[in-house]
């Protein structure tokens, strides 16, 4: 049997199934292999070419000098995402320590720009098992993404990080890209990418109500959060808004270094 001709991997989270769902039908995609892992692993498996391409946190777009971006295709959202969340046990001002999902690369950078910018704060971060009453029992906060940001969480501060990005800067904020290990690889895999974006957008629905089901939730929140919050087609404005991400990175210390990953 051939070894498949794209290596993909993908976040396990709610937003990237519209992007993913159609690669994983074999008919559909029988040269595709996917894999699917949080983000920084991910990032890992590209580095180390396990990957070909993988939905990755937006931050690698400008901190991996040989990377390219699949133009076209992204998962952002203009305002409240729900599904990237300060939880906090105290003022945000008063925040000295922050426990991270582990898994978390672009949404523990945006924390820190947004509690820099917006209330001064610079905490010790750690990372950790995102178990959000563990987290906030070793720390003043706790940065949690996907699927588990959007459950109901009983603490006495919260920040959905979205909002708070549009509020200090009054853009959309990216989370991830689909980012090739090289520019050729991008090109090679934009047409098939693009051909699974396409595809998930018209069964949204069915996608989020497939969901609810496997996750024994209530289907109207996945509905709702797939059709009205997160946005998928990566436009100018979305770019302006990655490269003033990486603006504020660079200013807060976040990355030290950037480069400028081509759009293919």
């Amino acid at each position: 049997m051939s070894s498949p001709s794209l290596r993909v991997g993908a976040v396990p989270y709610l937003n990237g199934r519209p992007l993913v769902a159609y690669l994983e039908q074999p008919l559909a995609a029988p040269e595709v292999e996917i894999m699917l892992a949080v983000p920084s692993r991910l990032a890992d498996l590209l580095s180390t070419g396990a990957l070909d391409v993988a939905l990755l946190s937006s931050i690698e777009a400008f901190r991996r000098p040989e990377v390219a971006v699949v133009d076209g295709v992204c998962i952002a959202a203009y305002g409240p995402v729900r599904s990237v969340r300060l939880l906090s046990n105290v003022p945000f001002e008063q925040i000295g320590t922050m426990a991270s999902d582990e898994g978390s690369l672009t949404s523990v950078a945006l924390a820190q720009i947004v509690l820099a910018q917006r209330y001064g704060a610079k905490p010790a971060i750690f990372p950790a098992l995102p178990e959000p009453s563990a987290m906030l029992s070793r720390a003043d906060a706790a940065l949690v993404i996907g699927d588990v940001a959007m459950r109901p969480h009983s603490v006495s501060y919260t920040l959905d990080l979205g909002e708070a990005w549009r509020e200090l800067t009054g853009l959309p904020f990216v989370y991830a890209l689909w980012i090739a290990r090289n520019a050729n690889v991008a090109a090679m895999a934009r047409p098939l990418l693009l051909k699974a974006k396409e595809w998930g957008l018209r069964r949204i629905r069915n996608i989020a109500l497939e969901w609810a089901s496997r996750m024994r939730v209530a289907p109207d929140r996945p509905v709702d959060y797939l059709e009205n919050v997160i946005q998928y087609d990566l436009d100018a404005p979305k770019k302006q808004a990655i490269a003033r991400f990486e603006e504020l990175c660079v200013a807060h210390g976040v990355c030290n270094t950037t480069y400028a990953a081509p759009y293919i």
